[in-house]
């Protein structure tokens, strides 16, 4: 058999399509593919902006408050007591004995505490690693809004990136710096406690030096640490 026969029956059927008949491929960097997906969610003509009413300003967003799909979920208020989700309700305190204010109680919290990472290697080994830290995902949240989701599937806002904890073990490493403070001061405590020159002051934390109580019927409330948003 010839060279030129054989050629011929080992070729394809189908004849392969010019390189010129093929659709061109976009390779896009992270932040170009975010902001297609950004404008690709927004109205597409001027005519369906106009339309658009204007949001009421929310009063207490900041630039880490959480999404408005994880403010349900999230044990902090990361608002403030505008928020619809955490129940915050005004309670009446009394102190030095015949005086009142009013302040702010939160009254319903979510399942999981929120922290943002910075969204750099070292930070988001340390957080996983080390702490235990979870990422949001789409994996994790499928019913979130996907334009929540950068390109890698995270929530990230500016150089940050969005983690979370079931709250129980979150307060559990919240807490832990406190409470091993408050053992070296009893433990100090008791080994001093036989000492002439120690001093034990009995004061109440919650009252003050002229004998005003400030503390309400619940009874004397701990310092709260900084919140993990």
């Amino acid at each position: 058999m010839s060279p030129k026969k054989l050629e011929e029956e080992m070729s394809p059927e189908v004849p392969i399509k010019s390189f010129l008949e093929n659709k061109p491929v976009k390779i896009l960097t992270e932040k170009d593919a975010y902001l297609s997906e950004v404008m690709g969610n927004q109205p597409s003509t001027l005519a369906e902006i106009e339309m658009v009413k204007s949001a009421d300003e929310k009063h207490g967003v900041h630039r880490l408050s959480l999404p408005e799909y994880f403010e349900p979920l999230s044990y902090d208020c990361t608002t403030n007591e505008s928020c619809p989700y955490h129940g915050w309700v005004q309670e009446e305190v009394h102190y030095n004995v015949e005086e009142t204010f009013k302040r702010w109680k939160q009254t319903k919290r979510g399942k999981f505490i929120f922290h943002w990472f910075l969204n750099k290697k070292r930070s988001v080994d340390e957080a996983k690693n080390l702490h235990g830290w979870y990422f949001v995902n789409r994996t994790l949240f499928p019913d979130a809004n996907n334009i929540l989701f950068s390109i890698n599937g995270s929530i990230e806002e500016g150089d940050n990136i969005l983690g979370f904890m079931p709250y129980e073990k979150a307060l559990r490493k919240r807490n832990r710096p406190s409470e091993l403070s408050q053992r070296k001061v009893n433990s100090e405590s008791e080994r001093l406690k036989d000492n002439p020159q120690f001093y034990e002051a009995k004061l109440d934390p919650e009252k003050s030096v002229d004998g005003g109580v400030i503390a309400d019927e619940e009874g004397p409330r701990p310092l709260q640490e900084t919140k993990d948003f």
